[in-house]
């Protein structure tokens, strides 16, 4: 008797604990959640194209979506909009004396940006590699095709990318052994 009165102490016990994990569990996710719904709102009002009445221009910086929109209203009250690519590079944002705003952006160029991701060609290979040349979405890199069943089975590759969201790029690309590959890496 005296074993199950100690066996149902330590459950209750661990009841107890549980609850309590159990508790501060559910307040994160929702102070998590209450987070994420304001983040949202002032995200939805920070890329808004619509000028206030007391604004003359707005420059939106959207670095997820690579793009840089300037708002300006004219002296009939209309608005103009104009969208520039942001690279993950360095970009000059310049207001002028005349109030007009220049954006210098460079467009090509070379870069040593590494990667990981996973590439489908004769079999699925993970792929480790660096971009050396860009234009504006697009990467060339050199990479290491590893075939995970075969750990000596291992591919220089050139790739070719194309930057879909934020740092995440679909590729084509062909290696050592001329197979064409296909895949999907993150940069870092």
């Amino acid at each position: 008797m005296e074993i199950l009165k100690s066996l149902v102490n330590k459950i209750k016990s661990k009841l107890k604990l549980y609850a309590i994990l159990g508790l501060i569990a559910a307040l994160g996710v929702f102070g998590f959640k209450a987070c994420r719904k304001i983040q949202k709102t002032q995200d939805t009002a920070a890329v808004s194209t619509i000028l206030k009445p007391n604004e003359e221009r707005k420059v939106i910086i959207d670095p997820i979506k690579h793009k840089i929109t300037t708002v300006t209203r004219n002296p009939d009250g209309s608005t103009k909009t104009r969208e520039t690519y942001l690279p993950d590079r360095p970009t000059q944002i310049i207001e002028n004396k005349d109030g007009t705003i220049k954006i210098i952006v460079r467009k090509f160029g070379t870069e040593v940006r590494p990667y990981i991701g996973v590439g489908f060609g004769d079999v699925t290979r993970i792929q480790i590699g660096t971009d050396v040349f860009y234009y504006k979405k697009l990467d060339l890199g050199l990479g290491l095709g590893f075939n995970p069943t075969k750990l000596k089975d291992i591919r220089p590759n050139l790739n070719l990318s194309y930057n879909v969201y934020s740092n995440t790029s679909l590729f084509i690309g062909v290696d050592s052994h001329r197979d064409i590959l296909g895949g999907l890496k993150v940069r870092f």
